[in-house]
């Protein structure tokens, strides 16, 4: 029984993590700092690739207790399926939203690079600008 409080906590633990940033992935801001927010995402990205091993070890042990289940109560192993696939489908959205974040600041990021290099394309000084009093 030990096991299966230490699942459940360790479920608990993990809802909590991926909430705390499913927050952070969702938030977006003007694309006004666009490389700022890429950095972001970034870095979220890589803190969910370095989080991912706990929660493998704690859904392992879900399944484990699944496998070896033939001692728990049914409601008890319908529980760990149900908290198992609650995990799951978190830590799916998550990835998910920051994956489809990348990819608009990156698109955003592009589109902003063209849009300084046209800009100052534009603005070289000559005599065809009219002068503004």
């Amino acid at each position: 029984m030990m096991v299966l409080v230490q699942f459940s906590r360790g479920v608990e633990d993990e809802k909590a993590w991926i909430s705390e940033h499913l927050t952070r992935a969702y938030s977006s801001r003007p694309l006004l700092d666009v490389a700022m927010q890429l950095a972001n995402i970034t870095s979220l990205s890589k803190l969910i690739d370095s989080h991912r091993p706990l929660l493998r070890h704690v859904s392992e042990v879900g399944r484990r207790l699944l496998q070896r289940g033939h001692s728990l109560p049914l409601q008890q192993r319908s529980n760990i399926e149900t908290e198992l696939a609650q995990v799951d489908a978190m830590w799916l959205e998550l990835e998910t939203v920051v994956q489809q974040q990348k990819q608009r600041l990156g698109a955003g990021n592009a589109a902003d690079s063209v849009y300084q290099v046209t800009c100052s394309t534009l603005r070289l000084p000559g005599p065809w600008f009219p002068q503004i009093l």
